[in-house]
């Protein structure tokens, strides 16, 4: 089986605005998108597969989260089922924005051709303002809306992780609990200039594969790239194998996973989008390498 990433990069601000008419037609749009990059990936191969949306994919502004959950599932899940090849979707769904700008519904859901398999709701975060506004799940395997946080294809196990969720298993020293692959939902980064989350280095090499290293299992993840160009530096499958040297001492190009295929998409009104595909077969070959 496959897995594919997509990146944005997009020439808006943090979503939402404030003009709610505009969030309506950006959800509008990166459904479109969700939909012809999910049947491209699949004209592309008969094979099972699995798509990664970044963090905040689509958002419900002062609504929760789970005000989308009916209609995602419903338009996705009518889509899966014109393929023969099982596709799974992952995204994130962001909500319930406060006064301050703070999301504190930061959730992603997994769905395929039967409806929403898994739910996760955000359980890691980096300052302790977050944490007062973000309503947390009180675990790291707790799942949501009686759904499980852990879902499988093709007897793989899947991990989907919120964002800042990627630093829990190193910082917390959680232990792997049957994990074969982590999936991260990130949200964005900003301009350099410009107030806000801008560490993409930090992220890949101290996130990726610092969890990767934790778990010992390969990392794929993607993100939105706010009013400035995706970098060398983002690269979406990374997997610690450079034993026994610690990963913080590492280099990014120690632990890259190389796509087996990429494109652009540069139909959303807002910007492009970057997909990259990966062998799973291959990756796991690289594991203890």
């Amino acid at each position: 089986m496959w897995i594919a990433t997509v990146t944005l990069e997009t020439v808006n601000g943090k979503y939402p605005e404030k003009n709610s008419r505009k969030n309506t037609a950006t959800n509008k749009d990166r459904m479109i998108a969700l939909i012809r990059i999910t049947t491209i990936l699949n004209s592309d191969s008969s094979e099972d597969g699995l798509i990664i949306f970044p963090g905040g994919w689509f958002h419900q502004g002062r609504q929760s989260a789970e005000s989308a959950f009916s209609f995602i599932e419903k338009k996705i899940k009518s889509e899966l089922q014109k393929f023969s090849s099982h596709i799974v979707i992952s995204l994130g769904i962001d909500g319930s924005i406060d006064n301050e700008g703070f999301d504190r519904d930061q959730i992603a859901i997994v769905i395929d051709k039967t409806g929403i398999i898994a739910i996760g709701r955000k359980y890691q975060v980096l300052t302790a303002e977050e944490r007062k506004k973000v309503i947390l799940s009180p675990g790291y395997l707790q799942g949501d809306f009686g759904k499980p946080q852990i879902f499988s294809l093709n007897e793989i196990r899947f991990y989907p992780a919120i964002c800042y969720d990627i630093y829990g298993p190193q910082q917390r020293k959680l232990e792997n609990p049957g994990i074969d692959v982590i999936i991260s939902h990130v949200h964005y980064f900003v301009p350099l200039n410009e107030e806000g989350p801008k560490g993409i280095v930090d992220f890949v090499r101290k996130g990726f594969v610092g969890c990767s290293a934790q778990w010992h299992c390969p990392v794929f993840g993607s993100g939105i790239f706010i009013r400035r160009s995706i970098p060398k530096c983002w690269h979406t499958g990374m997997n610690y194998r450079s034993h026994p040297k610690p990963y913080l001492k590492c280099k990014i190009e120690e632990n890259i996973l190389m796509p087996e295929m990429k494109f652009e998409d540069g139909q959303l009104i807002e910007g492009k989008l970057l997909v990259q595909k990966y062998n799973l077969g291959n990756t796991f070959s690289l594991i203890n390498i």
